[in-house]
């Protein structure tokens, strides 16, 4: 069945927060290597017009247009689906759009994916008779490594990486607006379920493909050697090998992989919690330090009025 992957605009501001260099191209370059499909909406591309992309001298939205299957979703099409979906507990038409995109490409017997982080869609794609699955972007970009190989699956990983901590810190950060512990709860257990069904899946060779354009890396000129050097250790994929190999296997073969991304995301709300609670302390702080200083200056230009007066 042929795989099609939605893509959400907060992947792309992920990944060009975390200033990653060549995300993109590597993203763009695996789908053409592996046949999966990259797809997006009209909507996005405007969201992300103005997205920085780092690492070559094309912007973020030139490669999408040139790469990505760009649609255009009917207005009719969204306002059914929200009628569908209820329009109190609809995310918004950006957000409605793509899962009509999804409906529509599950519908004509694809493998559907939509990558974002808006952990709202996840709760009412259900409601959708097409299904298709919902992943965030630091869980897309693991499948994409787990995929890959040499040089490429170590970009990757350090990728998902650094998109999965931007994650943590911006859904902390928001966590006086919303309960920040049912998404979390949703990124780790999208986490493991993508490394336990890397590794249950048969590794069989790919079939042979024509060679494919490359996208460039880097501008003409320009290194990446300091990325590129980057070649951490993968443990679930040394497990999924196990099982390609044997054809047996249990989750202790994966166990050493999902207990170095659950101690990693441990760590990393270890270290966001405590910083987010000092900048409020020191936010507070300053705060009245401001007002102390108002209310000493008033005070001081009332005595010399009183005393003008006086005078």
């Amino acid at each position: 069945m042929p795989r099609a992957f939605v893509i959400d605009s907060n992947f792309f501001i992920s990944v060009s927060r975390t200033r990653f260099e060549g995300a993109l191209e590597d993203l763009i370059n695996w789908s053409k290597e592996s046949g999966a499909g990259l797809h997006t909406g009209v909507r996005v591309c405007e969201e992300i017009r103005t997205v920085p992309n780092y690492g070559t001298k094309a912007t973020m939205v030139e490669l999408v247009e040139r790469h990505f299957k760009v649609h255009n979703v009917a207005a009719e099409k969204i306002i059914a689906l929200q009628r569908l979906i209820g329009v109190s507990a609809a995310p918004q038409d950006t957000d409605l759009s793509l899962m009509a995109l999804c409906a529509e490409l599950t519908a004509q017997g694809n493998q559907t994916t939509l990558v974002t982080d808006d952990f709202k869609i996840t709760k009412t794609a259900p409601k959708i008779p097409q299904h298709f699955e919902v992943i965030s972007p630091s869980v897309f970009l693991l499948q994409v490594s787990n995929e890959s190989e040499g040089n490429r699956r170590a970009r990757m990983r350090d990728a998902h990486r650094k998109v999965r901590r931007f994650e943590i810190e911006y859904m902390l950060a928001r966590r006086d607006i919303y309960d920040a512990q049912p998404k979390l709860d949703w990124l780790i257990d999208s986490m493991i379920g993508s490394l336990s069904t890397a590794a249950n899946q048969a590794v069989a060779p790919p079939p042979e493909r024509a060679p494919v354009p490359q996208v460039p890396d880097s501008a003409p000129g320009e290194e990446l050697d300091d990325v590129q050097a980057l070649d951490y250790p993968d443990a679930a994929l040394s497990g999924v090998m196990q099982f390609g190999a044997t054809g047996t296997g249990s989750i202790g073969a994966v166990s050493v992989g999902i207990a170095e991304a659950l101690i990693e995301t441990a760590l990393g709300l270890f270290v966001a919690i405590p910083a987010v609670w000092f900048y409020n302390y020191l936010s507070n702080r300053l705060e009245y330090f401001n007002v102390e200083m108002d209310n000493s200056s008033s005070e001081l230009v009332d005595y010399f009025i009183k005393k003008t007066a006086a005078a």
